[in-house]
């Protein structure tokens, strides 16, 4: 009977033995990730299709392709997230981050190095830049407040813009407050405003979906379409068959139009349509170019429209009008100096100026015409009143 019990108390002990053997919680394993403050893993990594919760990282933290983090990340180092990963939290890098390919971060990101946004990958909150350099590749989307299909516009639903200075060809983003200058790529999306330090420069068939203030000069691409007011410190230069819905101001009085540029248009109609101004006032410009179209006209200094050019509105100017050839005034024309048409140009309107006018050759004013100096020249079949 004592040797039983002798070998009951033995089998109890190695039993002992054997379960203090095995690998408890908090194992000193080199290869497992610590649980720290209780709801937060520092790891380093997240291998493609993992998934785990809140990480907070002593280092640099890195997730695999189609992974997910249920939670927020915080980095000593940089984030990287791969290729078609989510997180469902903010990210807070202290160097930079990166995200791949259709990458989704329902949260903000923040980062105290270069932000880089994959193809097509989203971030549902804000994104901020240490250095202000945030780069966006084709399709990204900052500020979606909802993931819809590529073809429904991701608008901003951040408090202020995103401080960048680079939007790439084909890019989608919200509200743009840089710090320093601007420039979006061709074909790319702005749904928000853009205010920047320095000058701001839009890419052919470029949009922005609110209003556009730049430091500098302001100058647009060909057929970009700017859905609000454009105002500058600088030179204003529209391109070629570009629209500014709203107003147009410079601070140095210079607005260059190209070929079939629009300003004051309500709505974005067909070009065989008239696109007449809705400004409160005219743009105070010195030059309309040759086939260019444009709201009403208020200038400071001189005003010359080139040939074939159309105001659709009013044009006044302090000093001298010259209107090219074949050109037109869908409105009234007063000059602080001398008024000059040029041949087959119409004015539908009255015309008034303090020095002489010189009317070309088949030129029309529908309305009346007034000199200061009492000097009226007629060209060869020029009409008045018709």
């Amino acid at each position: 009977m004592k040797n039983i019990v002798q070998f009951g108390a033995s089998a109890l002990l190695a039993a002992a033995l054997l379960v203090g053997c095995g690998s408890p919680v908090g194992s000193t394993d080199q290869n497992a990730s610590r649980s720290v403050s209780g709801n937060a893993t520092d790891t380093t990594n997240l291998v493609a299709g993992g998934t785990m919760g809140n990480v907070a990282s002593s280092a640099a933290f890195t997730s695999g392709a189609n992974s997910t983090v249920n939670g927020y990340i915080t980095a000593v180092a940089a984030v990287t997230l791969g290729a078609d990963s989510q997180v469902n939290g903010n990210v807070t890098a202290g160097v930079a981050f990166t995200s791949g390919a259709n990458s989704v971060v329902s949260g903000n990101v923040s980062a105290a190095g270069d932000v880089t946004l994959g193809a097509y990958s989203r971030i549902t909150g804000n994104v901020s830049s240490g250095t202000g350099v945030i780069t966006y590749g084709e399709g990204a989307t900052v500020g979606s407040s909802s993931l819809g299909q590529t073809s429904v516009l991701a608008l901003t639903v951040s408090v202020s813009g995103s401080d960048v200075t680079t939007l790439v060809a084909g890019g989608t983003m919200g509200s743009v407050d840089s710090s320093a200058a601007f420039t979006s790529g061709a074909n790319s999306t702005v749904n928000g405003y853009v205010n920047a330090f320095a000058a701001v420069t839009l890419g052919a068939n470029a949009r922005v979906n609110g209003n556009v203030h730049a430091g500098a000069d302001f100058t647009s691409g060909a057929n970009s379409v700017v859905s609000g007011n454009v105002s500058a410190a600088g030179d204003v230069t529209l391109g070629a068959h570009s629209r500014i819905i709203g107003n147009v101001s410079s601070g140095t009085g210079v607005i260059n139009y190209g070929d079939g540029a629009t300003v004051g248009s309500s709505s974005i109609v067909q070009a065989s349509v008239p696109l007449f101004a809705v400004s409160g006032s005219g743009a105070d410009v010195t030059t309309l170019v040759a086939g260019g179209t444009m709201g009403s006209v208020d200038s400071s200094a001189a005003f010359t429209s080139g040939a074939n050019s159309t105001v659709n509105g009013s044009v006044n100017a302090v000093a001298a009008v010259t209107i090219g050839a074949s050109a037109r005034v869908n409105g009234n024309v007063h000059a602080g100096a001398a008024f000059t048409s040029g041949a087959s140009s119409v004015i539908s309107g009255n015309v008034s100026a303090a020095g002489d006018v010189t009317l070309g050759a088949h030129s029309r004013i529908t309305g009346t015409v007034s000199s200061g100096t009492g000097v009226i020249n007629y060209g060869d079949g020029a009409v008045v009143g018709h």
